[in-house]
């Protein structure tokens, strides 16, 4: 099979990604994370940052 540099470097590319997608599956099959929400909150708690609060309404 042939290929040109571009279409290479796209596969190449996508190959990449799916290294870093296989471990998470496995932590989120293994319920090894942690919700959005949580984690920043504590993040926030640990790093003393004030609340911020954005909210879509009204627009």
């Amino acid at each position: 099979m042939l290929m040109n540099a571009k279409e290479n470097e796209k596969i190449s590319n996508a190959l990449s990604l799916l290294k870093f997608l296989i471990p998470a599956e496995e932590d989120i099959k293994e319920i090894r994370y942690k919700e959005a929400r949580s984690f920043f909150q504590e993040f926030k708690i640990e790093k003393n940052m004030k609340s911020i609060c954005y909210s879509n309404k009204g627009n």
